[in-house]
């Protein structure tokens, strides 16, 4: 996965994306910064064997309201975690990926309180590992042609034309 972030502070948790239903032992995936250990995450949680698996970043603090690429990438056991197409740390876990989670992927927050303090831009979750030049050419150049898609019917366009008329509705 690779995202641009900006962060308002640096010593928040952020929650770049995750697929979970709540707090608590229940099947989950969960991808964020965590301020207080100056580290980024991987939260992987399978009911099925009881496991918690959780990977850290090496330490890195980022300067508040600047723009980074941020990208985790996890191939077989490995993950391995950039910021601005440097490497930020690896670390392995055998923890087991649950087959199926039945909670929405979300983006900007995870278990509910962990939201994002900030801005999130041009995300990328691809199928494959990517390797250092896939993270470099989407470093330089973005997401673009990627997706060329049209907004009808997007989140984005169904959002704003739902708080349009929510705020018409209120004047």
């Amino acid at each position: 996965m690779v995202v641009w972030a900006k962060m308002d502070s640096a010593g928040l948790q952020h929650g770049f994306v995750a697929q979970d239903e709540c707090r608590g032992l229940v099947d989950k995936v969960i991808f964020r910064y965590r301020g207080d250990q100056g580290r980024f995450n991987v939260v992987v949680y399978n009911s099925e064997t009881g496991i918690v698996s959780q990977v850290n970043s090496d330490v890195w603090q980022p300067e508040e309201n600047r723009w980074y690429q941020i990208a985790v990438v996890r191939e077989g056991d490995d993950y391995t975690f950039w910021v601005d197409g440097e490497v930020r740390g690896d670390q392995s876990d055998e923890g087991v990926l649950p087959a199926a989670i039945e909670a929405p992927f979300t983006i900007g927050w995870a278990e509910g309180p962990i939201a994002m303090g900030g801005v999130l831009d041009k995300m990328l979750v691809a199928r494959r590992a990517l390797d250092e030049a896939g993270i470099t050419k989407h470093l330089r150049g973005g997401v673009r042609g990627l997706l060329a898609v049209g907004p009808r019917g997007l989140t984005a366009t169904t959002w704003a034309t739902v708080k349009v008329s929510h705020d018409q509705a209120t004047d």
